[in-house]
């Protein structure tokens, strides 16, 4: 079973989270996790340059929690204390 249908399925009480993710496969789970639980902010890495004219573009995770109405946060650095 999925991570996703495994989410999707579960009953009971609903949690409050905070998720933390990047890449597009990401995605998915963060959709499951809205429809079932209380998330309530998004970890991120920050805007990267994409293509010839470097254009800064949120990560797929980042560009997701703005659709959904979710806050996304950046940490200035994963090791600072």
């Amino acid at each position: 079973m999925s991570l996703v249908r495994a989410l999707r399925d579960r009953k009971g009480p609903t949690m409050r989270l905070v998720f933390a993710g990047t890449p597009g496969a990401a995605v998915p789970t963060l959709r499951a996790l809205t429809a079932q639980h209380e998330v309530v902010a998004v970890v991120t890495r920050p805007d990267a340059p994409q293509g010839r004219k470097r254009v800064l573009t949120p990560s797929p995770v980042a560009a997701a929690a703005e659709e959904i109405g979710l806050p996304s946060s950046v940490p200035r650095a994963w090791m600072t204390p």
